[in-house]
């Protein structure tokens, strides 16, 4: 069981798996660091008792077209 959150991002970018920074998201993302709306997501999937939430911005490297096309 698991939940997904997929949103628009606005201006602020910051929160998205890119190639430069895939490397770092494959061994660590700090909570604190992601945007209210991911963490708001998390707070709730851990309330329904949900040991996985797959955001689309962290888990499909957003700046690869050959990851996009696999994940969408």
């Amino acid at each position: 069981r698991y939940a997904a959150l997929s949103y628009v991002w606005g201006v602020c970018k910051q929160y998205m798996t890119l190639t430069g920074n895939l490397d770092a998201h494959l061994q660590r993302i700090m909570v604190r660091s992601l945007s209210r709306t991911v963490r708001n997501a998390l707070e709730c999937a851990e309330k329904l008792r949900l040991r996985y939430l797959w955001v689309d911005a962290l888990y499909i490297i957003q700046n690869s077209a050959g990851d996009k096309s696999v994940e969408l």
